[in-house]
């Protein structure tokens, strides 16, 4: 009676031992299949980071937007100081008017009516262009002073101016004959020298060369040397300014 008992006890643990088997296998097969849900959760995250990198880029559009903006800020800019250096350009030259002409203000200078001092008056000059404007000033200043204080040195010589020429940032300025009437002392030349220099001054040119007829002469009138451009010793703004 005891090896029937034997056995079914050993068979008993022989079926509880194989139950515990099979439940071990089957909770490993459990965690086999949840691993590759783990990695594709890791693969999905992976991918979503690899996908988000380009989303930088619009920020390198925006930078060149911004650079292309500058560019045109300085194109904008580069044309304002063009602008603004054309109009400086017009201004040194003269104004010119709807109808074409061309005025100008400029300072002359006379003698007073005792011959003693120069003082400047103020003249407003027109001509067809800005380019005829020093020669209409000069022709100005040839037709006298509107001040009753004042005095021209050429009064009824009928002297004109026949051309101006720009030479290297020289005035070139021929009177005609006439000039020569002129009965001139050194110091009334000195005065007629300045005078007319003066002018040209004011249209940019640093020093004026006298022609007589067109040629240029040892001493216009016989006591300065005039073979050599010639520039004022002081400035236009040392001398009074009387009104017309």
């Amino acid at each position: 009676m005891k090896r029937p008992l034997i056995f079914a006890v050993t068979a008993t643990m022989a079926i509880t031992l194989a139950a515990c088997n099979d439940a071990e296998d089957d909770s490993a097969g459990d965690n086999d299949q949840e691993l590759p849900e783990e990695e594709t959760e890791e693969e999905t995250d992976d991918d979503s980071d690899i996908g988000e990198e380009p989303v930088e880029e619009p920020e390198n559009g925006e930078n060149g937007s911004e650079e292309a903006s500058d560019g045109d800020t300085g194109t904008e800019n580069g044309t304002e100081e063009e602008g603004a250096e054309e109009d400086g350009a017009e201004e040194e030259n003269g104004a010119e008017n709807e109808d074409g002409t061309a005025t100008e203000d400029i300072d002359l200078l006379f003698y007073d009516d005792e011959a003693l001092n120069m003082y400047r008056e103020s003249h407003t000059v027109s001509a067809d262009s800005t380019e005829e404007l020093p020669v209409a000033a000069v022709e100005e200043w040839l037709n006298g002073p509107e001040s009753d204080e004042l005095t021209t040195l050429l009064s009824d010589e009928g002297v004109h101016v026949q051309y101006l020429e720009d030479q290297e940032g020289t005035a070139h300025i021929s009177f005609s004959p006439e000039i020569t009437d002129a009965n001139f002392g050194s110091s009334a030349e000195i005065a007629f020298l300045d005078q007319v220099a003066h002018i040209m001054i004011q249209f940019g040119y640093d020093s004026t060369q006298f022609l007589l007829d067109g040629e240029i002469e040892e001493s216009l009138l016989g006591h300065i040397d005039t073979s050599e451009p010639y520039t004022p010793d002081d400035s236009l703004d040392s001398y009074e300014e009387i009104d017309g």
